[in-house]
């Protein structure tokens, strides 16, 4: 049996509402080896704080909370504050651990945290696993598109430190074949490089679309669902505007939005001004938003042409659902998977008119669409299951 440090500042917890692969992790490492398992007292996707509870020393693994200032906007100095607080106290519970841990297994981001447990790890001369969850700084360009150019030169320091970390991976995993080659294009010792898909437990995803929803529809509509955040990287608004057309042109539409974000009540405007057939549901619960899903025709996977996002949470989520895809992420890997699998259609980003052509292709055309969904749900299965996917970790410890 192996003492794993697992660190992860952005996990979400058994008791809070939300799936998460490094939980996910712990719990099967767990399963066969000792986990500490060290996360941040401030929950990111809430932004709101957790304090120890007594049920958490029920968990399989030692849960570890290390305290953070917090903070409201995803961008802004009180982030980087926040961040940094943690990092610190990682450091110091770290120089207090010693020779506990066989195994440093990481997340990515932060830059600084990651930085701290691979220092960690060379002193100690144990492995340091990194897991690759998104490509900092290069995915924080999408916030300052307007001063791209700027925005990379002012950020080099920080791509230097992330490809510092990068570099120093005895085993480097990824959520994708994309974040992984980006992770590996500076390492040259890392012994094993898996990507691993975020996935989904396919299991308890059936078991939550069972569970009844608040959903009406109008005769024949055609139900298509949206699930994520309100935000800088995903283009929603185009989404609406599609809508509106397509509803205008006498398709049956109704597009249902779950999720939140700092763009929700503009979006909601737009959608009122344009009479458009949109309902927004919020933020759902992870049974919830399985029942929605189940019951929609098609989701969107709704990307801005900008964003360095490759495979992402609701990916798996529609998979799993059986519903096409309709994609507008220009990132290759996502689009030959579309194209291979039978996954949807690739459209591109921000063109309003060549979405409300692949919704109506959609509509006119439903044994298309439901082949599309089947081969969804077959991916699923086959490829993003987490109870067959994540296995593959389990010989890194061995």
């Amino acid at each position: 049996m192996k003492r794993i440090l697992l660190v992860a500042p952005f996990t979400l917890l058994p008791d809070e509402i939300g799936d998460n692969r490094f939980r996910y992790i712990a719990e099967l490492l767990a399963t066969k080896h000792h986990v500490t398992f060290v996360t941040s007292t401030f929950n990111h996707p809430e932004k709101k704080f957790r304090t120890q509870k007594a049920e958490y020393n029920k968990l399989p693994y030692t849960l570890v909370l290390l305290a953070e200032k917090g903070y409201q906007k995803n961008v802004g100095i009180a982030r980087v504050l926040s961040h940094r607080q943690f990092t610190k106290n990682l450091e110091r519970f770290l120089a207090e651990a010693g020779g506990r841990f066989d195994y440093v297994y990481s997340a990515f981001p932060t830059i600084n945290a990651a930085s701290v447990c691979a220092r960690f790890a060379k002193q100690q001369r144990i492995p340091f696993i990194l897991d690759v969850q998104d490509v900092w700084p290069e995915s924080i360009l999408v916030y300052f598109r307007r001063f791209m150019g700027l925005a990379k030169w002012l950020l080099k320091p920080l791509t230097r430190k992330a490809n510092a970390v990068y570099a120093q991976a005895d085993v480097l995993v990824a959520v994708s074949q994309t974040y992984l080659d980006r992770a590996a294009s500076v390492n040259t010792i890392a012994v094993k490089k898996i990507p691993l898909y975020i996935g989904i437990d396919v299991n308890r995803f059936d078991e939550g679309a069972k569970v009844p929803v608040d959903f009406s529809t109008e005769g024949d509509e055609l139900i298509g669902v949206y699930a994520g955040t309100l935000s800088h990287s995903y283009d929603v608004s185009t989404l609406i505007k599609a809508a509106a057309q397509v509803k205008t042109e006498g398709t049956n539409l109704r597009i249902l939005i779950l999720g939140h974000g700092p763009f929700q009540n503009q979006l909601k405007k737009e959608a009122e001004a344009l009479n458009a057939p949109v309902t927004f549901l919020g933020f759902k619960p992870f049974t919830e938003m399985c029942g929605y899903l189940s019951q929609s025709h098609f989701a969107m996977h709704s990307i801005i042409g900008a964003s360095q996002s490759s495979i992402t949470n609701k990916f798996a989520d529609y998979c799993a659902a059986g519903l096409p895809i309709l994609n507008s992420s220009q990132n290759p890997e996502i689009r030959q998977l579309i194209e291979d699998k039978g996954l949807g259609i690739n459209h591109p980003p921000g063109i309003v008119a060549t979405l409300v052509v692949t919704i109506q292709h959609l509509a006119t055309n439903p044994t298309e669409r439901i082949a599309m969904g089947r081969g969804s749900r077959l991916f699923a299965e086959e490829f993003l299951d987490r109870k067959k996917t994540y296995a593959a970790l389990l010989p890194v410890f061995e």
